[in-house]
C-alpha cells in the first residue's frame, strides 16, 4: 500500500467528515446536533462543547485541520499495514 496515497485518502475523508458536520449544524437545529453527537459519543453530553458555527476563516482552517489529521490517520496506517504485511509473508 503506498503511504502517501493513504494519507492523501485520510485527508479528504478527513474532509468529507468536516463537511458533513458543518452540513448538520448548519441546516439541522441545533437540538438535532446535541442529540446526534451525543449518541456518537454514548450518551456524553456534548451541550457545552456546541457553539454558534464559525464561519470563514474558521471553517477553512477546520478544512485543514482535518485534512492533516486525516493524512496522519491514512499515513500511519499504512505505515502499519505494510508493516505487518511484510511480518506475515
Amino acid at each position: 500500500m503506498k503511504v502517501a496515497a493513504a494519507a492523501v485518502a485520510g485527508g479528504l475523508t478527513g474532509v468529507a467528515l468536516s463537511l458533513v458536520c458543518l452540513a448538520l449544524v448548519l441546516f439541522f437545529p441545533m437540538g438535532f446536533a446535541r442529540s446526534y453527537g451525543g449518541s456518537l459519543f454514548h450518551g456524553l453530553d456534548v451541550s457545552s462543547l456546541m457553539v454558534k458555527p464559525q464561519v470563514g476563516v474558521g471553517i477553512l482552517l477546520g478544512f485543514v485541520y482535518a485534512f492533516l489529521t486525516g493524512s496522519f490517520i491514512g499515513g500511519v496506517f499504512a505505515a502499519a499495514y505494510n508493516w505487518v504485511e511484510k511480518k506475515w509473508r
